[in-house]
């Protein structure tokens, strides 16, 4: 489970980074 939480993580961590990207 601890590997998938990571996985997850990951991908929020690029779906706000792309969101701040198109907000800028």
């Amino acid at each position: 489970i601890s590997a998938l939480k990571g996985q997850n993580i990951e991908e929020l961590l690029e779906n706000v980074m792309l969101i701040a990207e198109v907000e800028e």
